[in-house]
């Protein structure tokens, strides 16, 4: 169960790792905003930007039809 929730967390940190650098100029990233919002002591709104980008990533892994392990489902 250990190794599965290692591989899943690699995969998610991966995921976002790519999404950075998927933005233009104009647009705010989500990882940028959730830095502010700590450093601002925000950690409610942090919490939530983080949980949105972890369940907009566990969403993305379910519809393309693996699961967080590797697995096909």
């Amino acid at each position: 169960m250990l190794t599965g929730l290692g591989t899943a967390f690699v995969r998610v940190v991966t995921t976002l790792s790519v999404v950075i650098f998927l933005f233009t100029p104009s647009t705010t990233v989500a990882t940028i905003t959730i830095f502010q919002l700590v450093n601002d002591f925000n950690w409610g709104g942090a919490t939530a930007f983080t949980v949105s980008v972890i369940g907009m990533a566990i969403a993305v892994l379910a519809s393309s039809g693996s699961s967080p392990g590797g697995v096909p489902l």
